[in-house]
């Protein structure tokens, strides 16, 4: 089973249970968990995020675990950063966080790094939340409505994108968006309000799920027990264990 949104590093607005890579795998492994696609917690808050992508990529080396690096389009450097993270950290993806980072989806300079990784085939993760919104302190996360992530979708229907963090009424606003798409998938980090909330989205859209935990920020048990408990069909609950339709 393959985390695919999941984070090490210090995050600035309140202590994690887990920072580094190895109290990681630890966590993923006592909820049989195999691999993961992480990102760094730090590069969400820093201005210029190559110092803590570096730091990252380090860490990761030789864990089997992959890189996702985490971007601000709006800074000027960022194609730099993500051209060399392409080329010597052997990335497998770029995260954004607009909302929280305050930006919009119809920004330009969002638009220039959507054409950088259609020209290296690599996916985007759309991270609708961090944290809990409701503990927001300092930075007040301000999601894309349904209509931006929507038209996003359907003006990028060449790039692969993992929308992250997509609570339940939201998955449940974007699924004819996410299924007109050929290349858009959703964790199951959002999928938190209760058990058996993924027995309520639409058959169709199941088979757009990957499994993701958002640990450390969430808790990494409720996204395993999902899998564990609720009545959803075998070939369903592989896909989402390997991610096979999205990689």
């Amino acid at each position: 089973m393959i985390d695919f949104n999941c984070f090490i590093g210090s995050w600035a607005f309140y202590p994690t249970f887990c920072e580094t890579v190895q109290e990681l795998k630890a966590l993923h492994e006592k909820n049989g968990i195999t691999g993961g696609w992480v990102s760094s917690l730090k590069s969400v808050t820093y201005r210029d995020y190559f110092y803590s992508e570096e730091e990252l990529h380090n860490a990761l080396e030789g864990t089997g675990y992959r890189h996702v690096m985490t971007v601000d389009p709006r800074f000027p450097a960022c194609a730099d950063i993500v051209k060399y993270g392409i080329e010597n950290w052997d990335i497998v993806g770029v995260r954004i966080i607009p909302g929280f980072q305050g930006y919009k989806l119809t920004d330009t300079r969002l638009e220039d790094l959507c054409k950088l990784l259609k020209e290296h085939d690599l996916p985007l993760l759309l991270t609708l939340h961090m944290q809990d919104d409701r503990n927001c302190y300092l930075v007040q996360n301000v999601p894309p409505t349904k209509d931006e992530i929507c038209d996003f979708l359907a003006a990028h229907h060449d790039l692969k994108i993992l929308v992250c963090n997509a609570l339940l009424g939201e998955l449940e606003n974007i699924g004819d968006a996410l299924l007109a798409h050929p290349k858009a998938f959703c964790d199951l980090s959002g999928l938190r309000s209760r058990m058996g909330c993924v027995e309520y989205v639409k058959p169709e859209v199941r088979e757009r799920l990957v499994f993701g935990t958002m640990a450390p920020i969430l808790g990494a048990a409720i996204a395993r027990l999902h899998l564990e408990v609720e009545d959803l069909e075998p070939h369903i609950v592989e896909q989402i264990k390997t991610g096979s339709k999205f990689i």
